[in-house]
């Protein structure tokens, strides 16, 4: 039987429910024809883990082998069971979307002709389980990272949030209002939960001497129990309910700052967002980082090469909390 035409497919990878019935309501927003939903059932123990991805990869493959795309759509590069996906799907045109700050890492792979790494799971996967992990010849990556380049054979369509930025522009920008975003680095154990909240709380300390109103918007990835320890830091901690772009935009006033660490919504926002909005990015110390030191330390540069607006990086001489009580 001949695989059946697809003009258009979309494949994400992942998502938490969340965001899996956000993807639902656009899809129904915009019109596709088709939603499929391969659901990864949840476990701490790593071989079960492994054993639910074979599985999931396999129903995953069995629909696409049915199907002939001729535009295909991929998020999340690095994960190994995409890539064999994405070397078993019959497709004429491939294109990437941005995945957060990872989309540094998935450039200079490819400007490197890198694919990806060849040790660990991934050699397993490719022995063990005959995973086919060939990087593709040549994608188009749509981004909002204008300062990247990627592979030779790539094409990139800079991400310029053209209409949102019609649509702030009719805003207003509430003074003294701060809006602060929150990062998964407790979740991934990338610094400690000792210097996350200590450092939270020395921010909220720093803005309301300022008497700044100021939130904190949960990253999709922190936990209840994170948010709790966020609120006992000094902020108002919002509900995650949707992408930050989509809630500062449908909110009536914009914050007059939009604070973090390191996010790559201050890519999206600073194309989306009027110039007199002001962006902090909180300096955080390479010996603080407990893992993947060097690549976060890049960050606070990059953000020099990759923002249209200048970003002030704060740094505190020392951190002693009180200093600002």
């Amino acid at each position: 039987m001949l695989p059946s035409e697809v003009k258009l497919a979309i494949y994400y990878g992942y998502g938490n429910e969340k965001s899996i019935g956000k993807y639902v309501e656009l899809i129904g927003e915009y019109g596709f024809d088709d939603f499929q939903l391969w659901k990864l059932n949840k476990t701490s123990n790593p071989v079960l883990l492994l054993f639910y991805k074979l599985s999931v990869s396999k129903k995953i493959l069995s629909w696409f082998k049915q199907r002939h795309c001729h535009y295909l759509i991929m998020g999340n590069y690095l994960s190994e069971i995409n890539t064999n996906v994405l070397n078993h799907i019959a497709y004429e045109q491939l294109f990437f979307l941005d995945e957060g700050t990872s989309t540094i890492n998935v450039a200079k792979k490819r400007s490197n002709s890198e694919g990806l790494r060849s040790f660990g799971l991934t050699l397993l996967f490719k022995i063990l389980f005959r995973f086919r992990l060939d990087a593709p010849e040549k994608a188009t990556f749509f981004t909002a990272y204008s300062q990247l380049s990627f592979g030779k054979n790539d094409s990139v369509i800079p991400v310029t949030y053209r209409n949102l930025q019609e649509v702030s522009k009719h805003k207003t920008i509430e003074e003294n209002y701060v809006l602060f975003l929150g990062n998964p680095f407790v979740y991934y154990k990338y610094v400690s939960e000792s210097f996350y909240f200590d450092y939270l709380k020395l921010i909220a300390k720093y803005f309301k001497q300022q008497g700044k109103r100021i939130e904190y918007y949960p990253h999709r990835m922190e936990t209840a129990s994170n948010l709790e320890k966020v609120r006992l830091s000094g902020f108002d901690v919002l509900p995650n309910s949707e992408p930050i772009e989509l809630f500062i935009l449908r909110s009536t006033k914009i914050p007059e700052n939009i604070s973090s660490f390191i996010t790559s919504a201050f890519y999206t926002l600073d194309n989306i967002l009027p110039e007199r909005v002001k962006m902090f990015s909180f300096y955080i110390k390479k010996e603080e980082f407990l893992i993947r030191s060097d690549f976060w330390s890049e960050q606070y540069l990059e953000f020099k090469r990759g923002l249209n607006r200048t970003i002030d990086v704060v740094h505190f001489n020392k951190f002693d909390l009180a200093k600002i009580d």
